[in-house]
């Protein structure tokens, strides 16, 4: 038997060899878990860097609640002047107005941009722009208005069937024919104005799905009902609020050859603001309509004509 020289039988992997693998396969993990961390911060720092609006609008926005903090203020001890300080320190209520926030603001900024919109005539829009643009341009052209003086005015009367004190004899005319209900439905639904009573359709408070008919107190011809009331300045408000009812109603009689009737005119807009002043006395006052719910007295239409006595009204 002959024996081959230089062989040696092959050593199997010991406990060392192991332990290198499961360390080298640890530190290859622990890479790669790193390497997605890292990634992953990576994306979230260009995700919020690509939400940042940088757009002119967002700069403008952003300056402006800047410009209305004062952040010279600590938040914990005095939260409004840090949030609305700056907003004190540079604004004032201007004469004109009864009040002034961000929102004057905003809405002058916005007429502005209406008014190019509107005056823009190399531009084509959709209809609803362009009517928008003709109505804009029939309340700008002055000699037309002046020519037409108070024509517009009484066509507008005839609708709702005759002033009567603007006009002779209308008992023995149009107040033959004339109908309280049906002149309220013409000025509701023609020229949305809501008199006497508050009338129109909207969502269902209690139930979003459907749609009912409100019945509401109407506005007032001054802007809230104090100015009927209070003595102050209201006065002089009620006063002068007389003296144009009767100026508008003897420019139309003098339009239409009429005699002026001083005597009568004053006397009937007097009553005229002496009915208004009940109705103001009969609406609930604006600090005493703040709870919807109280305000919500659902009834079916023969119920509401039982209890108000109200006739004409059908579906």
């Amino acid at each position: 038997m002959v024996e081959r020289a230089g062989w040696c039988r092959k050593k199997s992997p010991g406990f060392v060899e192991y332990g290198l693998m499961v360390l080298l396969l640890l530190l290859l993990l622990g890479a790669i878990v790193t390497l997605g961390v890292f990634y992953s911060i990576a994306l979230r720092d260009s995700s919020l860097k690509s939400d940042i609006c940088t757009t002119p609008s967002c700069v403008i926005a952003a300056a402006r609640i800047l410009e209305n903090m004062d952040q010279s203020r600590n938040p914990c001890e005095n939260f409004y002047q840090y949030a609305c300080g700056g907003w004190l320190r540079h604004h004032v209520i201007p004469e004109t107005n009864s009040r002034y926030s961000v929102f004057d603001i905003l809405r002058d900024e916005l007429e502005v941009i209406l008014k190019g919109v509107l005056e823009d005539s190399t531009s084509q829009h959709r209809p609803a722009v362009e009517k928008a643009k003709t109505l804009y341009r029939s309340c700008m052209n002055q000699s037309v208005i002046e020519k037409r003086d108070s024509e517009p005015l009484l066509s507008v009367l005839k609708m709702v069937g005759g002033w009567p004190v603007a006009m002779d004899k209308w008992n023995e005319t149009m107040g033959l024919k004339w109908e309280l209900e049906r002149q309220l439905a013409v000025l509701n639904s023609q020229f949305n104005r809501r008199v006497l009573i508050d009338l129109f359709i909207w969502n269902d408070d209690q139930n979003s799905s459907r749609h009912v008919i409100y019945i509401d107190q109407p506005t007032l011809g001054m802007p809230s009902r104090e100015y009927y009331f209070q003595e102050d300045n209201n006065h002089k408000v009620r006063k002068a609020y007389l003296e144009f009812m009767t100026s508008v109603a003897t420019m139309l009689r003098k339009d239409q050859n009429l005699s002026k009737e001083s005597a009568m005119v004053r006397e009937e807009m007097a009553e005229v603001l002496e009915l208004e002043t009940h109705l103001a006395n009969a609406t609930v006052p604006q600090e005493k309509r703040h709870d919807v719910t109280a305000l919500y007295h659902r009834m079916d239409l023969m119920e509401l004509q039982e209890r108000f006595g109200l006739k004409g009204f059908s579906v």
